[in-house]
């Protein structure tokens, strides 16, 4: 095995020996699986608050043996003086060896009043393609951290205290949702206008509103053939109120021609009217008084639509 020091390595450098600890497996196995092991640190004093420090295991392993990357350290905070930023493994293939270069980065984010000794505890990874996994350590690493303020300044240190927010200019925006509410507010206004309250107030107007609401008060359960002569009234006497005069089967098509909004539903027109000259004419009962009310109703509500609409 080599065991030669990294010369990219600044700081100490871990023999193997001392790094590679294997409690479970025979010495001899980690032999045929490990080809090199060397663990890189940095110098161990001379940090203070937001500095990084790196520590590099390169681990040299024989195929089929692979190192197990589920075991590398989560991100995030290892205790009350530092958090892992980042964790991961380069992985090279030479001939029959995999070379790892396995990266743990460690930043300081908080600082102690007085100089510190802080001790990163041991890791441990798994390496597997054998019969047994065999764990690879990073030992144990001791630093100092110091203080970025003297005991004594910071006694005297006043403090500056926090610095209030700008304001932020709300008039624009204020005047901006008044408006709009306004807008929203006048839309709402006049859709209730057009479609409540204009009805109600101009029913000569609209007399197929009036009829449709006749229609549906006499729709009950209890419908019969009366029912149903009502309705037809209250129909006739609104086409009757939008063309100014009185409206037979033989002068509806002038009707149309008079009220074109009307014509898609010429067809359904010609048989209401059929129907009501055989009923108030000829003596015929309604046949299904509650199917041809509802007939009724359906050929109302379309007209109502028309004649809101602009011709």
């Amino acid at each position: 095995m080599n065991k030669n020091v990294s010369p990219r390595s600044r700081g100490d450098t871990l023999c193997v020996w001392t790094a590679l600890v294997l409690c479970l497996t025979p010495a001899a196995i980690a032999a045929q699986s490990i080809s090199d092991i060397r663990i890189v640190t940095p110098r161990d004093f001379g940090y203070t608050i937001g500095d990084k420090i790196r520590h590099e295991m390169h681990l040299s392993l024989y195929e089929p043996h692979q190192l197990d990357t589920t075991t590398l350290p989560k991100t995030g905070r290892l205790n009350r003086w530092l958090e892992i930023a980042q964790a991961e493994a380069i992985v090279e293939h030479r001939d029959a060896i995999v070379f790892y270069r396995i990266i743990v980065d460690y930043q300081i984010f908080n600082a102690p009043p007085q100089l510190a000794s802080v001790t990163i505890p041991q890791l441990e990874f798994l390496t597997t393609g054998g019969a047994n996994p065999i764990p690879v350590f990073i030992p144990a690493w001791t630093f100092s951290i110091a203080p970025i303020t003297s005991p004594h300044a910071r006694q005297s240190l006043s403090l500056r205290p926090d610095r209030q927010p700008h304001a932020i200019p709300v008039i624009s925006r204020s005047i901006r949702l008044l408006i709009s509410a306004l807008l929203l507010t006048g839309l709402l206004m006049y859709l209730a206008y057009r479609h409540w309250l204009l009805p109600r107030l101009n029913r000569e107007r609209y007399p197929f509103s009036s009829a449709l609401a006749k229609l549906l008060k006499l729709q009950r359960p209890d419908s019969g053939p009366q029912n149903y002569r009502f309705g037809l009234k209250a129909f006739h006497a609104a086409v009757n109120a939008t063309a100014g005069h009185v409206v037979f089967a033989g002068n509806l098509h002038d009707f149309l021609l008079a009220n074109s909004k009307y014509a898609p539903i010429r067809a359904e027109l010609a048989a209401l009217y059929a129907r009501s000259q055989d009923i108030f004419f000829n003596d015929a009962e309604a046949a299904e008084p509650r199917a041809s009310l509802q007939e009724l109703v359906d050929i109302c509500r379309r007209c109502r639509t028309f004649e809101r609409s602009v011709a």
